[in-house]
């Protein structure tokens, strides 16, 4: 299905899309392992979503049939559409957090830690992601949060389009010692970031000669930050993330100006695979609240990605 039913696909956005693509590929789905540490744990879970965005959307639909198709055929949303967002309530989430003084000097402040996790998971992630901090600052979240909310009540076709799920799962590869030692209640070295990230859910797992020790974190934080962390504690081989397939995305990327840019993706085709199929509706939102549909694009035509596409959903930070 593409854009949930909205007729046939079409490419239509302000400003000029890129250059032909001819190459066309399988959609390639790629998995974290936690038992290999040398394996970048951030582009593993972008990279289902990244290159079956990019495979999708190129291919033998090229040449002046395919441009002519892109160009004539009517959008699916009103292109141009500008509105002032309605601004939200605050969100009141706030949990108590007290550091124990030997804990000191450990990523985040109580203050900030005493706000995470907030009301939105998707706006959380997404504004931590922008900002590149431990945690989401209020200023991007409540953006963020706000802009989501009013895109989602103006345009039914993104409405049911949302994010992926958090996972705040860490997972230890641990030595034979260390596990017993962890199994009994007698491990202290992670005393501390228990007591400064929450650690829920304890799991252990042994099978054959690989012993997991794995828990979730009560926040939503910087998890790769989170992992190097468990990752320096003794006895401990590796630390490692848990992903999700591909599927649906919001990715959202922040100008120097203040101006967010949002892409709704709306993918669907074996997407526990891989999504072989990406209906992308492109907003901007401008600092006084002005929001504007900028743009959409679809892979059924197999037409080149557009600019913003390629700078929002591939370079641009997506949950």
């Amino acid at each position: 299905m593409h854009g949930r039913g909205l007729g046939s696909a079409r490419s239509v956005a302000e400003g000029p899309t890129s250059s032909r693509a001819t190459l066309r590929g399988a959609t390639v789905a790629l998995e974290f392992s936690p038992v290999r540490p040398t394996f970048d744990r951030h582009r593993a879970r972008r990279l289902p979503l990244l290159v079956g965005v990019v495979l999708s959307l190129i291919g033998p639909g090229c040449g002046t049939r395919a441009d002519e198709a892109a160009a004539s055929d009517p959008a699916t949303v009103p292109i141009g559409d500008r509105w002032m967002a309605a601004p939200l309530p605050p969100d009141p989430s706030r949990r108590e957090v007290t550091t124990p003084p030997e804990c000191a000097g450990l990523p985040g402040t109580d203050d900030e830690l005493e706000l995470t996790p907030r009301l939105d998971a998707e706006a959380e992630v997404l504004a931590r992601r922008v900002a590149g901090t431990f945690t989401a600052d209020t200023p991007t979240y409540e953006r963020i949060r706000r802009d989501l909310a009013s895109i989602r009540a103006r345009v039914p076709a993104v409405a049911d389009v949302r994010g992926g799920r958090y996972a705040g799962v860490v997972s230890l590869v641990v030595d034979v010692s260390t596990y017993a030692s962890m199994d009994a209640g007698d491990y202290t070295a992670w005393d501390c970031l228990h007591a400064r990230y929450g650690w829920t859910s304890p799991r252990m797992q042994s099978s054959g000669s690989v012993r997991l020790a794995s828990g979730s974190v009560v926040g939503r934080y910087d998890m790769t930050a989170i992992a190097a962390l468990y990752e320096q504690l003794p006895g401990v081989a590796t630390a490692g993330l848990t992903g999700w397939p591909d599927g649906p995305r919001v990715c959202a990327e922040r100008d120097p100006d203040g101006t967010f840019h949002y892409v709704f993706n709306d993918a669907s085709g074996d997407c526990p695979s891989g999504c072989m199929e990406h209906h992308l509706y492109y907003f901007a939102s401008e600092p006084d609240g002005a929001i504007t549909i900028k743009g959409e694009h679809s892979s059924e035509h197999r037409s080149a990605l557009p600019d913003w596409g390629r700078r929002v959903v591939v370079g641009g930070h997506c949950f």
